[in-house]
């Protein structure tokens, strides 16, 4: 059985101590767990979003020179950029760069590169 689901033994009667662990001790024994907003805090801190910038330049660059060609060509196949499709290559570029991130950050550290405390680069 898992241990979560195990019955708990019964107390002798001759025996003044419990055989369970006493509130004290079961806290004492695991470590404590950050709370949520913090652990989304560090997460959107490994992917570092100060460097999407790198990313996103070139895509509004080329954004903004399709619509300038679309909009000096009379070609059928020159069509403007749409909004949806130009949020669907922003959200995907967004993902890939940060998911790089996180991939490169958790090398440093497993490779002891980087520890909690002191990260490089």
């Amino acid at each position: 059985m898992p241990p979560t689901l195990r019955p708990r033994p019964a107390a002798s009667t001759g025996n003044s101590r419990s055989s369970t662990p006493t509130k004290a001790s079961a806290e004492s024994t695991q470590p404590a767990s950050p709370s949520f907003p913090t652990l989304v805090h560090e997460y959107v801190l490994a992917t570092r979003p100060w460097t999407f910038t790198a990313s996103l330049v070139p895509l509004l660059l080329t954004t903004a020179i399709l619509f300038q060609h679309s909009a000096a060509s009379s070609d059928l196949y020159s069509l403007p950029p749409s909004l949806p499709s130009f949020l669907s290559a922003m959200g995907a570029l967004l993902l890939v760069h940060a998911a790089s991130n996180l991939t490169n950050t958790y090398f440093d550290f497993v490779s002891g590169r980087d520890t909690k405390k002191v990260r490089v680069g």
